[in-house]
């Protein structure tokens, strides 16, 4: 990075990208590494919830894989980020960051496909699971961060989630596939033997703590 023009924090112990670099193309050499809220061609809002149909609650890598299989993924992401938030380029205070799965929903065909895997910080993965954060009433403080993150304002950003999660309980409501081929294109890996029962136990466990009786 020192040598791409990179300057190191010595309190930190991350690079930054000079300012500079941003009235010319010389912030290009950078981009791979840069957050999404400072890419100069990406627009917001970078950062909003991204809840999991209900159908699909438990059917990630995690139970679908085995554990040294997803603990690889999981550090893959880790490394390639720097350990620092892909979408605001932060680090948690307990520890940096966390794996989060990008899924995209094709709302025709019913299928919900893996895109990616990245490393993203404690709060702004509060904002994507937004359902576990309204669980453990940490709502007000995930609406500040993700108003900081997207340059927004609270009640932006509150029309922002209600829409999402509006979207999420149409989508509750049908019956999905899930793809994650990516899995086997990225990693060449396949699913653990006990994969669907292991999923289904996940899945049994989360609705059950959702709906308690």
């Amino acid at each position: 990075m020192g040598s791409l023009g990179a300057r190191l924090d010595p309190t930190t112990g991350r690079f930054g990208m000079p300012t500079t670099f941003l009235g010319s193309d010389q912030w290009r050499v950078f981009a791979p590494f840069l957050p999404a809220r400072f890419h100069p061609e990406r627009s917001g809002p970078y950062l909003q919830p991204r809840p999991v149909p209900l159908p699909l609650w438990g059917w990630n890598l995690r139970s679908l894989l085995c554990q040294q299989d997803w603990d690889r993924i999981r550090r893959d992401a880790y490394a390639s980020s720097g350990r620092c938030c892909r979408i605001c380029g932060n680090v948690g205070e307990r520890h940096p960051v966390e794996a989060d799965e990008i899924w995209v929903c094709d709302d025709v065909m019913r299928v919900q496909s893996l895109s990616t895997v990245c490393a993203i910080c404690p709060a702004c993965h509060a904002v994507r699971h937004w359902g576990r954060t309204t669980m453990l009433g940490a709502q007000s403080i995930a609406l500040e961060h993700m108003a900081h993150v997207n340059r927004l304002s609270l009640a932006a950003c509150k029309a922002l989630v209600d829409a999402r999660m509006a979207e999420w309980v149409e989508r509750s409501a049908l019956e999905w596939t899930l793809d994650i081929s990516w899995v086997e294109n990225r990693y060449a890996m396949s699913p653990r033997p006990d994969a669907r029962a292991n999923a289904e136990a996940v899945h049994a466990a989360l609705l059950a703590h959702h709906n308690p009786r």
